[in-house]
């Protein structure tokens, strides 16, 4: 099924650029002071499931809304996910390192992995948090961790989708503001619903 979702999904970004650079400029306001990453990344994936439903993006209604308990839910989990980031920085610094006893650079190995998939499962766990408000904090990361290993040739290949769009992104300049974080927030919820099999038929 993912080539259909990749096809719908490059549909909406080749039709529509106006909303996309409007779901990257919510995410920059919402994300300048950067521990509110998480919330912000929230509200971008609420206002690209409104743009595939072909609804109005409304984005200061959806910002309004987005001050509640499940703000404070995403706010925690992109917390986390930065904590994890500096981690796999931390985890390929030893990795390099020479002095590096063969044990340590074992343990990193595998903590390297594991907080890789962690933020792969981001691309699950932040439209489960937008669009299943009965999960719980820990449920979301159960249920990510479930998506990232239920298909691993999903994952890999949407990660692959990520990171064209990241690189597209850095080669065009302004393009790492205007375009990724807008491109990314649509490819997500494409991502989620084509797991959750209610992606609309591609055209």
């Amino acid at each position: 099924m993912y080539v259909p979702a990749m096809r719908f999904w490059l549909k909406k970004l080749l039709y529509r650029p106006g909303s996309w650079m409007k779901i990257s400029g919510m995410f920059l306001l919402c994300s300048l002071p950067i521990v509110t990453v998480g919330w912000a990344w929230a509200v971008a994936v609420k206002l690209g499931g409104r743009e595939l439903e072909e609804r109005e993006l409304r984005c200061f209604q959806t910002l309004r809304e987005s001050f509640n308990k499940r703000g404070l839910t995403v706010l925690a989990m992109g917390a986390l996910d930065i904590i994890i980031i500096l981690l796999l920085f931390l985890s390929v610094i030893t990795l390099v390192w020479g002095r590096t006893p063969l044990a340590v650079k074992l343990l990193n190995a595998f903590f390297f992995w594991l907080n890789t998939i962690t933020i792969c499962s981001g691309m699950y766990r932040y439209p489960l948090a937008v669009f299943n408000e009965d999960l719980s904090f820990a449920g979301l990361y159960v249920k990510g961790f479930f998506l990232v290993f239920s298909k691993p040739g999903y994952t890999f290949l949407f990660s692959m989708a990520f990171l064209s769009v990241f690189l597209v992104s850095v080669f065009t300049g302004l393009g790492l503001f205007v375009f990724l974080p807008g491109a990314s927030a649509m490819l997500s919820v494409t991502i989620y619903r084509d797991r959750t099999e209610i992606l609309p038929p591609a055209g």
